[in-house]
Protein backbone atom coordinates (compact mmCIF):
# COMPACT_ATOMS: atom_id res chain seq x y z
CA UNK A 1 0.00 0.00 0.00
CA UNK A 2 1.29 3.56 -1.31
CA UNK A 3 0.21 6.94 0.08
CA UNK A 4 2.46 9.63 0.60
CA UNK A 5 2.65 13.45 0.34
CA UNK A 6 5.32 15.24 -1.69
CA UNK A 7 6.81 18.62 -2.31
CA UNK A 8 7.73 20.39 -5.79
CA UNK A 9 8.64 23.40 -7.07
CA UNK A 10 6.34 25.38 -9.12
CA UNK A 11 7.88 28.84 -11.36
CA UNK A 12 6.16 32.16 -10.95
CA UNK A 13 5.06 33.76 -13.74
CA UNK A 14 4.70 37.94 -14.58
CA UNK A 15 7.23 40.34 -12.29
CA UNK A 16 8.34 37.28 -10.60
CA UNK A 17 9.52 35.32 -13.42
CA UNK A 18 12.24 33.14 -12.55
CA UNK A 19 11.47 32.62 -9.14
CA UNK A 20 10.07 29.58 -7.79
CA UNK A 21 7.51 28.57 -4.94
CA UNK A 22 7.57 25.20 -3.14
CA UNK A 23 4.10 23.39 -2.84
CA UNK A 24 2.64 19.94 -1.98
CA UNK A 25 0.97 16.92 -3.84
CA UNK A 26 -0.03 13.78 -3.42
CA UNK A 27 1.30 10.20 -4.22
CA UNK A 28 -1.19 7.11 -3.46
CA UNK A 29 -2.31 3.89 -5.28
CA UNK A 30 -6.01 2.53 -5.52
CA UNK A 31 -6.34 -0.75 -3.43
CA UNK A 32 -8.70 -1.81 -5.15
CA UNK A 33 -7.42 -1.37 -9.10
CA UNK A 34 -3.84 -1.11 -7.52
CA UNK A 35 -3.34 2.06 -9.84
CA UNK A 36 -0.54 4.73 -8.66
CA UNK A 37 -1.48 8.57 -8.78
CA UNK A 38 0.55 11.48 -8.44
CA UNK A 39 -1.15 14.52 -8.72
CA UNK A 40 0.25 17.87 -8.39
CA UNK A 41 -2.54 19.50 -5.94
CA UNK A 42 -0.49 22.87 -5.74
CA UNK A 43 -1.24 22.96 -1.43
CA UNK A 44 1.05 25.91 0.29
CA UNK A 45 1.40 23.95 2.72
CA UNK A 46 1.88 20.14 3.90
CA UNK A 47 -0.89 19.92 6.59
CA UNK A 48 -3.69 20.54 3.64
CA UNK A 49 -1.88 18.44 1.30
CA UNK A 50 -2.52 15.90 4.11
CA UNK A 51 -5.81 16.69 4.62
CA UNK A 52 -6.38 16.51 0.80
CA UNK A 53 -4.85 12.63 0.90
CA UNK A 54 -6.97 11.75 3.68
CA UNK A 55 -10.35 13.13 1.69
CA UNK A 56 -8.97 11.65 -1.58
CA UNK A 57 -8.30 7.72 0.22
CA UNK A 58 -10.98 5.39 0.53
CA UNK A 59 -11.74 3.81 3.88
CA UNK A 60 -9.76 0.24 2.89
CA UNK A 61 -6.62 2.71 1.93
CA UNK A 62 -7.23 4.55 5.15
CA UNK A 63 -7.32 1.00 6.72
CA UNK A 64 -4.75 -0.65 4.62
CA UNK A 65 -2.31 2.39 5.65
CA UNK A 66 -2.96 2.27 9.72
CA UNK A 67 -2.63 -1.85 9.53
CA UNK A 68 -5.62 -2.22 10.92
CA UNK A 69 -7.73 -5.45 9.91
CA UNK A 70 -11.32 -3.48 8.74
CA UNK A 71 -12.56 -0.32 7.79
CA UNK A 72 -14.74 -0.58 11.08
CA UNK A 73 -11.37 -0.09 13.05
CA UNK A 74 -10.28 3.19 11.77
CA UNK A 75 -13.82 4.32 12.89
CA UNK A 76 -14.05 6.42 16.65
CA UNK A 77 -15.45 3.54 18.76
CA UNK A 78 -16.56 5.03 22.78
CA UNK A 79 -16.14 2.84 25.24
CA UNK A 80 -20.30 2.57 26.22
CA UNK A 81 -20.53 1.83 22.24
CA UNK A 82 -17.97 -1.10 22.27
CA UNK A 83 -19.38 -2.46 25.37
CA UNK A 84 -23.06 -2.26 24.81
CA UNK A 85 -22.55 -3.31 21.11
CA UNK A 86 -19.66 -6.46 21.23
CA UNK A 87 -18.45 -7.12 24.89
CA UNK A 88 -21.79 -8.13 26.63
CA UNK A 89 -23.15 -10.17 23.91
CA UNK A 90 -19.86 -11.93 24.15
CA UNK A 91 -19.76 -12.22 27.74
CA UNK A 92 -23.57 -13.95 27.69
CA UNK A 93 -22.40 -16.60 25.44
CA UNK A 94 -19.08 -17.11 27.41
CA UNK A 95 -19.90 -16.79 31.10
CA UNK A 96 -23.22 -17.90 33.55
CA UNK A 97 -25.26 -15.62 33.69
CA UNK A 98 -25.11 -14.71 37.27
CA UNK A 99 -20.99 -13.59 35.61
CA UNK A 100 -22.78 -11.82 33.27
CA UNK A 101 -24.89 -9.68 35.44
CA UNK A 102 -22.29 -8.87 38.34
CA UNK A 103 -19.94 -7.37 34.66
CA UNK A 104 -23.27 -5.66 33.90
CA UNK A 105 -23.64 -3.75 37.39
CA UNK A 106 -20.36 -3.05 37.59
CA UNK A 107 -20.22 -1.25 34.23
CA UNK A 108 -23.80 0.27 34.30
CA UNK A 109 -23.31 1.74 37.67
CA UNK A 110 -18.99 2.45 37.64
CA UNK A 111 -17.46 2.29 34.13
CA UNK A 112 -19.65 3.38 31.89
CA UNK A 113 -20.20 6.83 33.89
CA UNK A 114 -16.26 7.09 34.21
CA UNK A 115 -15.11 6.21 30.56
CA UNK A 116 -18.40 5.72 28.57
CA UNK A 117 -17.90 8.69 26.59
CA UNK A 118 -14.12 8.47 26.45
CA UNK A 119 -13.44 6.81 22.80
CA UNK A 120 -11.20 3.71 23.31
CA UNK A 121 -7.97 4.80 21.76
CA UNK A 122 -8.10 7.88 23.75
CA UNK A 123 -8.54 6.09 27.16
CA UNK A 124 -4.73 6.33 29.23
CA UNK A 125 -3.31 4.55 31.97
CA UNK A 126 -3.56 7.94 33.83
CA UNK A 127 -7.36 7.37 33.88
CA UNK A 128 -7.53 4.19 34.64
CA UNK A 129 -5.16 5.29 37.86
CA UNK A 130 -7.03 8.32 38.64
CA UNK A 131 -10.11 5.74 38.16
CA UNK A 132 -8.84 3.61 41.27
CA UNK A 133 -7.07 5.62 43.00
CA UNK A 134 -11.30 7.56 43.68
CA UNK A 135 -12.77 4.22 43.97
CA UNK A 136 -9.78 3.06 46.88
CA UNK A 137 -11.03 6.43 48.99
CA UNK A 138 -15.17 5.71 48.48
CA UNK A 139 -16.66 5.06 51.86
CA UNK A 140 -18.40 1.93 51.52
CA UNK A 141 -21.79 3.13 53.76
CA UNK A 142 -23.27 0.12 55.28
CA UNK A 143 -27.08 -0.06 55.12
CA UNK A 144 -27.66 0.89 58.72
CA UNK A 145 -25.25 3.88 58.16
CA UNK A 146 -27.12 7.14 59.57
CA UNK A 147 -24.22 9.18 58.80
CA UNK A 148 -21.89 12.00 59.90
CA UNK A 149 -18.77 10.65 61.21
CA UNK A 150 -19.20 6.76 60.54
CA UNK A 151 -17.13 4.36 61.03
CA UNK A 152 -17.88 2.52 57.83
CA UNK A 153 -14.88 0.94 56.12
CA UNK A 154 -13.96 2.39 52.32
CA UNK A 155 -14.14 0.16 49.34
CA UNK A 156 -11.67 -2.95 49.58
CA UNK A 157 -8.17 -3.35 47.26
CA UNK A 158 -9.88 -6.71 46.56
CA UNK A 159 -13.07 -5.19 45.06
CA UNK A 160 -11.20 -2.37 43.56
CA UNK A 161 -8.67 -5.11 41.51
CA UNK A 162 -11.99 -6.91 39.98
CA UNK A 163 -13.53 -3.53 38.64
CA UNK A 164 -10.03 -3.03 37.14
CA UNK A 165 -10.09 -7.32 35.69
CA UNK A 166 -13.19 -6.62 33.78
CA UNK A 167 -11.52 -2.93 32.47
CA UNK A 168 -8.90 -5.23 31.17
CA UNK A 169 -11.00 -7.69 29.72
CA UNK A 170 -12.92 -5.22 27.71
CA UNK A 171 -9.87 -3.72 26.58
CA UNK A 172 -8.41 -7.11 25.84
CA UNK A 173 -11.42 -7.90 23.54
CA UNK A 174 -11.06 -4.67 22.16
CA UNK A 175 -7.41 -5.11 21.08
CA UNK A 176 -8.21 -8.45 19.54
CA UNK A 177 -10.94 -6.69 17.13
CA UNK A 178 -8.46 -4.06 16.06
CA UNK A 179 -9.73 -1.25 18.16
CA UNK A 180 -6.78 -0.48 19.72
CA UNK A 181 -3.56 -0.84 19.60
CA UNK A 182 -2.73 -1.82 22.76
CA UNK A 183 -4.08 -3.03 26.22
CA UNK A 184 -3.38 -0.15 29.01
CA UNK A 185 -4.64 -1.72 31.91
CA UNK A 186 -1.31 -3.36 31.80
CA UNK A 187 0.65 -0.54 32.43
CA UNK A 188 -1.27 -0.08 35.94
CA UNK A 189 -0.42 -2.31 38.53
CA UNK A 190 -3.03 -3.97 40.92
CA UNK A 191 -3.71 -3.07 44.09
CA UNK A 192 -2.25 -4.75 47.14
CA UNK A 193 -4.88 -6.90 48.33
CA UNK A 194 -4.28 -8.76 51.81
CA UNK A 195 -7.37 -10.32 51.97
CA UNK A 196 -6.14 -13.81 52.62
CA UNK A 197 -8.03 -15.99 55.49
CA UNK A 198 -6.82 -19.28 57.40
CA UNK A 199 -9.62 -19.27 59.66
CA UNK A 200 -11.02 -22.41 59.74
CA UNK A 201 -13.70 -24.70 61.88
CA UNK A 202 -13.02 -27.19 64.43
CA UNK A 203 -15.21 -30.18 64.84
CA UNK A 204 -16.81 -28.72 68.03
CA UNK A 205 -16.94 -25.49 66.16
CA UNK A 206 -19.32 -26.87 62.96
CA UNK A 207 -21.70 -28.80 65.66
CA UNK A 208 -22.44 -25.54 67.42
CA UNK A 209 -22.70 -23.62 64.33
CA UNK A 210 -25.39 -26.57 62.78
CA UNK A 211 -27.19 -26.14 66.02
CA UNK A 212 -27.72 -22.33 65.56
CA UNK A 213 -28.25 -23.15 61.49
CA UNK A 214 -32.39 -22.87 60.45
CA UNK A 215 -33.27 -26.89 59.67
CA UNK A 216 -32.84 -26.39 55.75
CA UNK A 217 -29.40 -24.93 56.24
CA UNK A 218 -28.48 -27.57 58.38
CA UNK A 219 -27.62 -30.56 55.82
CA UNK A 220 -26.20 -27.50 53.39
CA UNK A 221 -23.47 -26.83 55.91
CA UNK A 222 -22.76 -30.13 57.25
CA UNK A 223 -21.89 -31.06 53.20
CA UNK A 224 -20.06 -28.09 52.33
CA UNK A 225 -17.88 -28.69 55.32
CA UNK A 226 -17.30 -32.65 54.57
CA UNK A 227 -16.63 -32.38 50.97
CA UNK A 228 -15.62 -28.35 50.29
CA UNK A 229 -18.29 -27.74 47.67
CA UNK A 230 -19.13 -24.10 46.63
CA UNK A 231 -22.60 -22.52 47.74
CA UNK A 232 -23.19 -22.36 43.43
CA UNK A 233 -22.40 -25.92 43.52
CA UNK A 234 -24.43 -27.41 46.49
CA UNK A 235 -27.35 -25.82 44.85
CA UNK A 236 -26.91 -26.98 41.47
CA UNK A 237 -26.55 -30.46 43.09
CA UNK A 238 -29.17 -32.68 41.69
CA UNK A 239 -29.82 -36.53 42.90
CA UNK A 240 -28.34 -37.93 39.67
CA UNK A 241 -25.00 -36.63 40.54
CA UNK A 242 -24.49 -38.99 43.22
CA UNK A 243 -23.26 -42.48 42.90
CA UNK A 244 -24.37 -44.10 46.30
CA UNK A 245 -22.49 -47.32 44.89
CA UNK A 246 -19.20 -45.56 44.48
CA UNK A 247 -19.62 -42.50 47.21
CA UNK A 248 -18.79 -39.88 44.72
CA UNK A 249 -20.85 -36.80 44.03
CA UNK A 250 -20.34 -35.34 40.66
CA UNK A 251 -19.44 -31.61 40.58
CA UNK A 252 -21.03 -30.89 36.72
CA UNK A 253 -18.98 -28.12 35.20
CA UNK A 254 -22.13 -25.99 34.44
CA UNK A 255 -22.14 -25.23 38.56
CA UNK A 256 -18.03 -25.37 38.85
CA UNK A 257 -16.54 -22.44 39.17
CA UNK A 258 -13.49 -23.60 37.00
CA UNK A 259 -15.47 -25.06 34.14
CA UNK A 260 -14.48 -28.42 34.98
CA UNK A 261 -16.12 -31.65 36.27
CA UNK A 262 -14.76 -33.36 38.99
CA UNK A 263 -15.62 -35.68 41.40
CA UNK A 264 -15.72 -35.31 45.41
CA UNK A 265 -16.32 -38.33 47.42
CA UNK A 266 -18.90 -39.28 50.48
CA UNK A 267 -17.88 -39.63 53.99
CA UNK A 268 -20.15 -40.86 56.64
CA UNK A 269 -21.18 -37.33 57.81
CA UNK A 270 -22.39 -36.51 53.76
CA UNK A 271 -24.11 -39.57 53.69
CA UNK A 272 -25.84 -39.63 56.64
CA UNK A 273 -27.17 -36.06 55.66
CA UNK A 274 -27.76 -36.71 52.41
CA UNK A 275 -29.95 -39.77 53.18
CA UNK A 276 -32.20 -38.26 55.58
CA UNK A 277 -33.31 -35.74 52.87
CA UNK A 278 -33.24 -38.89 50.46
CA UNK A 279 -36.27 -39.43 52.89
CA UNK A 280 -37.69 -36.99 53.02
CA UNK A 281 -37.82 -36.06 49.47
CA UNK A 282 -39.10 -39.57 48.56
CA UNK A 283 -39.25 -41.37 44.63
CA UNK A 284 -41.35 -38.27 43.10
CA UNK A 285 -38.35 -35.74 44.28
CA UNK A 286 -35.08 -37.58 43.06
CA UNK A 287 -35.28 -36.32 39.69
CA UNK A 288 -34.75 -32.65 41.06
CA UNK A 289 -32.33 -30.89 42.90
CA UNK A 290 -31.42 -31.65 46.40
CA UNK A 291 -31.35 -28.88 48.21
CA UNK A 292 -35.22 -27.93 47.47
CA UNK A 293 -36.66 -24.23 48.75
CA UNK A 294 -39.75 -24.52 50.34
CA UNK A 295 -41.33 -21.75 48.16
CA UNK A 296 -40.91 -24.76 45.59
CA UNK A 297 -44.38 -25.92 47.03
CA UNK A 298 -46.08 -29.65 47.12
CA UNK A 299 -45.61 -32.13 44.10
CA UNK A 300 -42.25 -32.39 42.36
CA UNK A 301 -39.94 -29.91 43.78
CA UNK A 302 -37.93 -28.49 41.05
CA UNK A 303 -37.09 -24.89 42.79
CA UNK A 304 -33.51 -25.06 44.36
CA UNK A 305 -32.14 -22.61 46.84
CA UNK A 306 -30.30 -19.46 45.62
CA UNK A 307 -26.83 -18.87 46.66
CA UNK A 308 -26.99 -15.22 47.89
CA UNK A 309 -30.21 -17.25 50.32
CA UNK A 310 -27.80 -19.46 51.84
CA UNK A 311 -24.92 -17.05 52.29
CA UNK A 312 -27.43 -14.80 53.96
CA UNK A 313 -28.92 -17.84 56.13
CA UNK A 314 -25.34 -18.93 56.98
CA UNK A 315 -24.42 -15.17 58.22
CA UNK A 316 -27.07 -15.16 60.35
CA UNK A 317 -26.35 -18.37 61.76
CA UNK A 318 -23.27 -17.83 62.31
CA UNK A 319 -23.65 -14.32 64.03
CA UNK A 320 -26.32 -16.16 66.32
CA UNK A 321 -23.61 -18.79 67.00
CA UNK A 322 -21.61 -16.14 68.55
CA UNK A 323 -18.45 -16.37 65.52
CA UNK A 324 -17.58 -12.75 63.78
CA UNK A 325 -18.96 -11.69 60.87
CA UNK A 326 -17.32 -8.36 60.43
CA UNK A 327 -16.19 -7.80 56.88
CA UNK A 328 -12.76 -5.70 59.12
CA UNK A 329 -12.12 -8.78 60.76
CA UNK A 330 -9.73 -11.30 59.45
CA UNK A 331 -10.05 -14.41 61.66
CA UNK A 332 -14.38 -13.81 60.69
CA UNK A 333 -16.53 -16.55 59.61
CA UNK A 334 -17.99 -16.46 56.28
CA UNK A 335 -19.82 -19.28 53.78
CA UNK A 336 -16.29 -19.70 52.46
CA UNK A 337 -14.86 -21.33 55.69
CA UNK A 338 -16.65 -24.28 55.19
CA UNK A 339 -13.83 -24.76 51.74
CA UNK A 340 -10.98 -23.72 54.48
CA UNK A 341 -12.51 -26.40 57.07
CA UNK A 342 -12.82 -29.23 54.84
CA UNK A 343 -9.19 -28.49 53.48
CA UNK A 344 -7.82 -28.38 56.86
CA UNK A 345 -9.79 -31.36 58.30
CA UNK A 346 -7.61 -33.14 55.44
CA UNK A 347 -4.46 -32.16 55.82
CA UNK A 348 -5.17 -33.06 59.66
CA UNK A 349 -6.41 -36.40 59.08
CA UNK A 350 -3.00 -37.08 57.30
CA UNK A 351 -4.70 -37.74 53.58
CA UNK A 352 -1.64 -37.34 50.79
CA UNK A 353 -2.15 -33.81 49.02
CA UNK A 354 -2.12 -33.49 45.70
CA UNK A 355 -4.76 -32.42 42.97
CA UNK A 356 -8.22 -31.00 44.34
CA UNK A 357 -10.95 -32.35 45.34
CA UNK A 358 -12.62 -28.83 45.62
CA UNK A 359 -11.80 -27.79 42.17
CA UNK A 360 -9.37 -24.54 43.01
CA UNK A 361 -7.23 -23.01 40.59
CA UNK A 362 -4.12 -22.65 42.53
CA UNK A 363 -3.32 -23.84 46.17
CA UNK A 364 -2.94 -20.31 48.33
CA UNK A 365 -0.63 -21.96 51.63
CA UNK A 366 0.02 -24.60 53.72
CA UNK A 367 -3.59 -25.24 55.21
CA UNK A 368 -5.36 -24.33 51.77
CA UNK A 369 -3.40 -27.48 50.52
CA UNK A 370 -6.59 -29.53 48.91
CA UNK A 371 -6.36 -33.13 49.02
CA UNK A 372 -7.73 -35.74 46.03
CA UNK A 373 -8.88 -39.19 46.67
CA UNK A 374 -6.25 -41.19 48.10
CA UNK A 375 -6.53 -45.16 46.69
CA UNK A 376 -3.65 -47.91 47.31
CA UNK A 377 -1.54 -48.45 44.63
CA UNK A 378 -2.14 -51.90 43.02
CA UNK A 379 1.37 -53.75 43.47
CA UNK A 380 2.80 -54.84 40.16
CA UNK A 381 3.87 -58.24 39.68
CA UNK A 382 7.30 -58.30 38.45
CA UNK A 383 7.86 -61.06 35.20
CA UNK A 384 10.61 -63.39 36.89
CA UNK A 385 13.52 -63.22 34.32
CA UNK A 386 13.97 -66.22 32.56
CA UNK A 387 17.74 -67.28 33.14
CA UNK A 388 19.60 -67.98 30.40
CA UNK A 389 22.01 -70.68 29.41
CA UNK A 390 25.49 -70.33 29.38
Amino acid sequence: MHARVFAYTKPLGGNLNGQKVRLFGLDYSDPQSGRRYRIRAGCPTKEEATDLLRAKLTEGTKAQIVNAPSMEAIKPVTFAEFVEDAYLSWSRAKNRPSTVGRKNGIYENLLKPAFGSIYLRSITAADIEQYMTRRRSTVQHRKTCKGGDCSCPKIAPATVNKERGILQNVLNRALRRGLVDRNVVELVESLNADNKRDRWLAHAEVEQLVMFCPPWLQPIVTVACNTGMREGELCGMRWGDIDWKNRTIRVDSRTSKTHKTRYVPINSETERALAMLRLAVGKEGMSGPVFVSPEAGEGLATKSYHPKSVSHGFHRAARAAGFSVEKTDPNRVTFHTTRHTFASWCVQAGIPTGRSWRGSGTPAGPCWTATRIWRPRRRRRRSTPSRTRR
